[in-house]
């Protein structure tokens, strides 16, 4: 099973509009929270509780399931009047369910609500999910998070604007970027080495066709995926800040964010037959088990995202991040965002359960698990793997430069649905890259509107 940025945020297939009007029968929707001022933290100091956490790891062989079950006893050894109860649903299904749930008079405690104005931004102005600049303070969350990652779990106190104000969630530990995955043998087999530029990226491309070998494995049959590689080409053109500006809406264009370019370059790899064949036919699932199973030398994906079953098998596989023109950016987030439902009824356990699982000592257990960690940065063990050792590389490097790109689909609640739906027709050469960036600027004015901007 592949598990994605969509699964929390970020990483799904096809994420739902979520509109927040009504609420469950027996319940009425609280006006948006404001902190209480007044925490309790410590496992001394906190009442005894029982908290329900949600998380969209639905497949318990994963190794992101592992590192939750690790951190869940991790927690519960240091809390100990705080049991865990895990409950875990596709992506999909918490999209479609997650504001009846909030509206409950007996929600989740903890829920992996998405990030930008699919999730944070449109639960926040309901008042469905906790105002937690109360716990930030007290836990000192702001000193420790990377700036351009608390924007991503920020809204202001009236709900009209994403990236800034209070934190209404905070990033877990282990995380990810869209990066860039290679088959290594293939790579050394072709002569070339890992590229850093996108010159020396399209040459690889062409050598790899050249050669008989897939340059690019992708399915695009799934919405989604087919603006993964859109959002990574992005960050090589747009001048710092320009994305984030956009989604935030602090100012610019869609055309300011290296879309233009990205899509013109993408449309290009597809007319150049650098994609598969039936490309636009075959499911992403599909597509990164052909990958895992030796078919094509690139795959742009969401790090520890693909198939892999043993570490033995993710070692035959290396990453990089497309090289950007200036300082180097990425467009990254943690795993899932955790926010706590306004109606919880143990907000301090729940806090205190966001503090740890955002914290140095569960991005430690994600080393140990074997997978990226998050809100670094962190020193690989000496005996990881060569593919952890290149994740912990490229996120060390981004929290040098503070290079964290939003995604671009954060910007509205149904600017996924048109970028996945927009990208298929650009990469079928049914429009231009110009009518790409046209559409999207068009969605987003139009949900601007509704803002009264």
């Amino acid at each position: 099973m592949l598990t994605d940025r969509r699964r929390f945020l970020g990483i799904a297939a096809g994420a739902a509009v979520l509109p927040v009007v009504g609420c469950a029968p027996g319940a009425s929707t609280p006006p948006p929270s404001a902190p209480s001022g007044s925490v309790t933290t410590g496992p001394d100091a906190i009442a005894p509780a029982t908290i329900t956490v949600m998380d969209t790891w639905t497949d318990k062989t994963s190794l992101q399931s592992q590192w939750v079950e690790a951190v869940n006893k991790a927690f519960m050894a240091k809390y100990p009047k705080i049991t865990v109860k895990r409950n875990s649903a596709t992506f999909d299904d918490i999209n479609k369910t997650l504001k009846l749930k909030l509206s409950d008079a007996n929600p989740p405690d903890v829920v992996p609500a998405n990030n930008g104005w699919q999730g944070v931004g449109t639960f926040a102005k309901a008042g469905l999910i906790r105002n937690l600049d109360d716990y930030a303070a007290a836990y000192g969350w702001t000193a420790r998070i990377p700036a351009t990652i608390a924007k991503q779990h920020q809204v202001s106190a009236d709900g009209s604007k994403i990236g800034t104000g209070s934190f209404y969630g905070i990033g877990i530990a282990q995380g990810g970027f869209i990066t860039v995955y290679y088959n290594r043998s293939k790579l050394e087999k072709l002569g070339l080495g890992v590229p850093t530029s996108i010159d020396e990226f399209n040459q690889a491309l062409l050598t790899a066709k050249t050669a008989g070998e897939i340059p690019m494995m992708i399915g695009t049959q799934d919405q989604w995926l087919s603006t993964t590689t859109l959002f990574a080409l992005m960050n090589v053109y747009a001048a710092s800040g320009k994305i984030a500006d956009f989604v935030y809406g602090t100012g610019g264009t869609a055309a300011d964010t290296g879309m233009l370019e990205a899509a013109t370059t993408y449309q290009q790899w597809a007319n150049q037959k650098y994609l598969p064949d039936n490309f636009a036919g075959t499911p992403g699932s599909d597509s990164g088990q052909a990958f895992v199973d030796g078919k094509g030398l690139f795959y742009f994906y969401y790090s520890d995202s693909l198939p892999f079953k043993t570490k033995a098998v993710a070692d035959r596989y290396g990453t990089f991040l497309l090289p950007s023109e200036g300082s180097l950016q990425a467009t990254g987030a943690s795993n899932q965002n955790f926010s706590i439902a306004t109606r919880s009824k143990a907000p301090d356990a729940a806090a205190a359960y966001l503090d740890f699982a955002s914290s140095e000592a569960a991005g430690t257990i994600a080393l140990t698990t074997g997978v990226m960690p998050f809100n670094g940065p962190f020193t690989a063990p000496s005996e990881a793997g060569p593919l952890l050792k290149d994740e912990v590389g490229e996120l060390n490097a981004v929290q040098q430069t503070d290079g964290f790109v939003p995604y671009f689909d954060w910007a509205s609640p149904t600017m996924l649905d048109t970028l996945g739906a927009q990208t298929q027709l650009l990469l079928a050469g049914r429009i231009t890259p110009d009518k790409l960036v046209e559409a999207c600027q068009k969605d987003y004015d139009a949900f601007k509107k509704t803002q009264g901007s």
